[in-house]
């Protein structure tokens, strides 16, 4: 026999799930790329970058700024940090807002989101923000998904606590 209780539990998680999916500004797990307004500019040349085998990947640091950098995954400029020329000037935008570190380390860096090269951005703000947002495109779809079948279940649920048959006894 089908509990009306645990039906609803599972209605009511299933909508909790939809609403993280649905509304990832609340969260902020899914926020990949700030606003443009929100970045700041940090010029110079590169003065160091060191490659390290983790999810931190390409670290470097800019003359005239004492923080490091490490790229976005959606910035697409680690070919042009890996061959820029001696001399070749850089300007980041980052969020000055969030700084961040392997859990192991203590090597405090903030994400480049875009890149310029002696003056050109290796990808524009309004394409590293598209590719951000494609990569996350699937959250609204599948949490309309689950807000369904979460109101399903909660039916069901209603359902089976207040319009169940009651049993006739028949002498």
């Amino acid at each position: 026999m089908t509990s009306p209780h645990l039906v609803a539990l599972w209605s009511a998680l299933a909508l909790f799930l939809a609403l993280f999916l649905c509304k990832p500004e609340w969260h902020g797990l899914f926020a990949n790329v700030p606003e443009e307004k929100a970045l700041t500019r940090a010029e110079g040349t590169l003065t160091s970058f060191r490659q390290y085998t983790n999810e931190e990947g390409l670290r470097f640091q800019l003359s005239g700024s004492e923080n490091y950098f490490v790229l976005s995954q959606y910035s697409g400029a680690e070919p042009a940090v890996r061959r820029s020329q001696p001399g070749a000037k850089f300007t980041v935008l980052f969020d000055p807002r969030q700084q961040s570190a392997p859990v192991w380390s203590n090597r405090r860096s903030f994400t480049a989101y875009v890149v310029f090269v002696d003056g050109s951005a290796v990808k524009p703000y309004p394409q590293v923000a598209s590719d951000a947002y494609q990569d996350i495109a699937w959250a609204p779809w599948i949490g309309g998904l689950l807000a369904l079948i979460g109101l399903s279940l909660a039916g069901w649920a209603l359902k089976l606590r207040f319009w169940r048959r009651k049993p006739t006894l028949t002498p």
